[in-house]
């Protein structure tokens, strides 16, 4: 398929094949024939510059040699390889003699060839290539750094020499030998390198064919992939991990798809509905612990739940397996991708039997606490660290004219209970002319203060009831409790007015008496 042709002394043609006259036709438009001196066919400054090349390997008995590409149209570019020598006679030169190859093919595979050859340079893959008899013929970079070994150290050297006998008998004879008979073999192990040290890798043995697709070798591929299989292991670490915590909640696990059907629960919510997991799983709303008559309410909160109207606890009513209702707390979430697409829902169903029952019985106490509060003819108050009133009895409420209503309750205690001294200022009570010196006021103060119990104290004083003015003593104590973090005196006090004024009559006639005696 070369082309070959002969010119003498002048660069005429004296002899060609058909090869030259196809390529030249094809090149360059004219037809070779004999005598025919081909650089005057050629345009300038072609004609120019080959007359020049002619001349001076004939004057100057040198060769000529170059490639050069020719673009025919419609992709076809092709590459030939040119050879020009002088020919001679006797000693003498009388011409040259021309060599011409389409070298296309060539080149094309050469450069296939240089693109593979940079890929596997390049791969972060350990490869080899073995052939028949488990000798090395190829390695990449990449074998090398992990061996920590010269090239000429294993190319050439068998598996055996490098491995071990030992190791090539029973770990890797037979995976060379399954593939060198047409088997792809793949597998994953741990491998000790002597230059990086332990790599969790993943090997594949191909088939290497050649031209005539025989089998004459093995590509031995290996891949590390440590960082992977460490991401695997703790990937598995944490799932058992949440498995084992979800099996071990003591609250129930609802996980849900977007059109409301169970994916999963843990135990907790098969022990605490009754219904066993084969029970619910695949199941859609209605689901079978939705009691019939609170079907209104539970379909109202899950639509909301769908639709991001409400993450909050949300408490319902469910139905246990045997019939039993009993009050839950849900704690709804959601699941989304990467995308931020909603994948699945899950929640979180807390029992809140005993909680509930629990709280009935706080508030019987309170109420029977409330009960015994106001019935007791004592006047009990609550004051805050302002002395405000925040809570009263109902003979504190009767006997000061108060309404029954908390709203009302926002004075300091004097000014509640109608103190004449509390009217002294505008600002109240604790700004008035005596109340430097009110025994019952510094009591509070002392008790906010120092926590102290104050008992027995008189206080005397003119209070306004019904417009009124009316002379009272008053026998109170004070204590010190904690009410929501907040320190609060409770103050009790009785009326021993009337007591009072009977001492005081008593104390009178006894003196009376007395004189009398006296005059005697």
């Amino acid at each position: 398929n070369d082309s070959i042709a002969a010119r003498d002394f002048e660069g005429r043609l004296i002899l060609f094949n058909q090869s030259f006259a196809q390529i030249t036709s094809r090149l360059f438009g004219f037809l070779a024939r004999v005598g025919l001196k081909t650089t005057d066919q050629l345009p300038e400054p072609h004609r120019r510059r080959w007359e020049n090349v002619l001349r001076k390997i004939v004057t100057e008995d040198i060769q000529h040699h170059q490639e050069f590409c020719y673009d025919f149209g419609n992709g076809d570019i092709r590459t030939y390889d040119l050879k020009i020598n002088p020919t001679k006679r006797d000693g003498k030169i009388t011409g040259t003699v021309e060599f011409t190859r389409d070298i296309t093919n060539q080149r094309q595979l050469e450069k296939m060839l240089s693109q593979y050859q940079f890929m596997v340079t390049a791969m972060a893959d350990s490869v080899s290539l073995i052939d028949q008899n488990y000798i090395y013929q190829i390695i990449n970079p990449e074998y090398l750094r992990r061996s920590g070994k010269k090239h000429d150290a294993i190319v050439g050297y068998s598996v055996a020499e490098l491995m071990g006998r030992e190791t090539f008998e029973n770990n890797i004879k037979d995976k060379l030998d399954r593939c060198l008979a047409g088997e792809t073999v793949h597998y994953r192990e741990w491998f000790n390198f002597a230059a990086v040290g332990d790599m969790f890798v993943d090997v594949t043995y191909s088939p290497y064919r050649d031209g005539q697709d025989h089998i004459t070798g093995v590509v031995v591929n290996a891949r590390n992939i440590t960082e992977i299989k460490q991401v695997e292991n703790e990937l598995r670490t944490a799932k058992e991990f949440s498995e084992n915590l979800i099996a071990s909640m003591q609250d129930g696990l609802s996980v849900i798809d977007k059109q409301g059907v169970h994916i999963d629960v843990n135990p907790a919510f098969c022990r605490i509905t009754g219904f066993a997991r084969d029970e619910l799983i695949g199941v859609g709303p209605p689901h079978p612990y939705w009691p019939q008559e609170e079907y209104p309410a539970i379909t109202h909160a899950f639509e909301n739940i769908i639709n991001l109207i409400n993450s909050e606890g949300i408490e319902l009513v469910f139905s246990r397996k045997n019939g039993e209702r009993f009050p839950v707390i849900i704690t709804p979430s959601i699941l989304r991708d990467s995308m931020g697409n909603i994948v699945l829902y899950f929640a979180t169903i807390k029992d809140i039997s005993d909680r509930k029952q629990a709280e009935r019985i706080i508030v019987d106490s309170k109420n029977e606490l409330q009960q015994v509060y106001d019935s007791v003819p004592i006047m009990i108050c609550q004051l805050n660290p302002d002395r405000k009133v925040i809570e009263a009895n109902a003979y504190f409420r009767s006997f000061t004219g108060w309404p029954d209503h908390p709203i009302s309750l926002s004075e300091k205690a004097c000014g509640v209970l109608g103190c004449i001294n509390s009217l002294d200022d505008p600002r109240g009570c604790g700004f008035g002319t005596h109340c430097k010196i009110c025994a019952l006021r510094l009591a509070i103060r002392d008790t906010l203060k120092t926590g102290h119990k104050h008992t027995g104290i008189e206080y005397k004083t003119i209070l306004i009831i019904d417009g009124v003015k009316k002379d009272i003593v008053l026998l109170c104590s004070t204590a010190l409790i904690q009410k929501n973090n907040q320190k609060v005196v409770l103050l009790s006090m009785v009326d021993i007015t009337e007591r009072k004024q009977t001492e005081e009559a008593l104390q009178i006639t006894l003196t009376k008496y007395e004189i009398l005696f006296d005059t005697f």
